[in-house]
This record gives C-alpha cells, structure tokens and sequence, in this order.
C-alpha cells in the first residue's frame, strides 16, 4: 500500500504545481517567442528575450484580472483552509497592491497557519497512530512551513505504510 499511497501524493503535488506555474510559463514563452522574432541576431535575441520576459512578467502581475484569477486557484485548492480563504477573499477586495502582496507572501502565510491546524487535527483524530502523532507533533514544533505541508502531503502516509 506505500507505494500507491506516495505515487499519489507526489501526483497530486506535481499537478499542483504544474497548474500554478503553467500560466507564467506561458506568459515567458509567447514574451520571448515575439522578442525573437522581432530581432535578427542570436545574441541580441537573447537580450531582448530577457528583457522582454522580465517587463511582460511586470505587466502581466499589474493586471488586475490575472491577480484575481491566481488568488481564486489559489483558494480552490484542495488543501486551502479558512485562512488561505479569508486572506484571498480580503486581497481579492482590496487593491492591485493587496492582491500582490497576498500572491507574493500572504498566501505562504496563510497557508502555513491552515497547515499548523491540520497537524493538529490530524493528532487529535483517535484513529491516527502513535507514530504519526509523534512525527506531526516534530513536524508542528520546527514551525517550517515547507516541512508541515511535505508532512502533510507526502511524509504522514509514509509513517502509515
């Protein structure tokens, strides 16, 4: 059972990034694909590649609706508890800047608070085993973000096996 159980976690950690990534890697390429075509040499290309991608990446965070949309997958992910959507909710009603700062550190924060509570839920389920009580409540005391959610996402069910 270990092996299906952590195939599908780094699956559903895989889709999740793909699908927050996909829309600035897009925004990169057609940037870059129209400042190459417009240039005729390989190395100002390059340049104008660069400089291209880093002013459409500016543009495209300005625009309010793509600020919006980004807030709003972000809020209808599966693991998005009610902090990450109230603090979406209040970016999405407030300004360009409050959209901005909630995308750029406001969703990690939220998120890492929803991930403090689900640790502690998940201890204080009676059918969670003592093995992964104590790993959840190591993971809850290093306060690292990063290691709550790959706890759990990835590592509770490996404990489990």
């Amino acid at each position: 059972m270990r092996t299906p159980r952590t195939a599908l976690a780094v699956a559903v950690i895989a889709a999740t990034t793909l699908a927050l990534a996909a829309p600035a890697l897009a925004a990169e390429r057609a940037t870059a694909s129209a400042s190459s075509a417009s240039t005729a040499s390989s190395a100002s290309t390059a340049s104008s590649a660069s400089t291209a991608s880093s002013a459409s990446t500016a543009s495209a965070t300005d625009d309010p609706s793509d600020l919006r949309v980004a807030i709003v997958q972000l809020m209808s992910l599966p693991y998005a508890g009610s902090e990450v959507k109230t603090k979406g909710r209040e970016a999405l009603n407030g300004t360009v800047d409050d959209m901005r700062a909630f995308l750029d550190t406001g969703y990690r924060l939220a998120q890492a608070q929803d991930d403090r509570v689900a640790l502690v839920q998940l201890m204080s389920r009676p059918e969670t085993t003592p093995e992964v009580r104590e790993a959840a409540y190591r993971t809850l005391r290093t306060g690292d973000p990063e290691e709550m959610r790959w706890f759990l996402s990835v590592g509770q069910y490996e404990i489990n096996g």
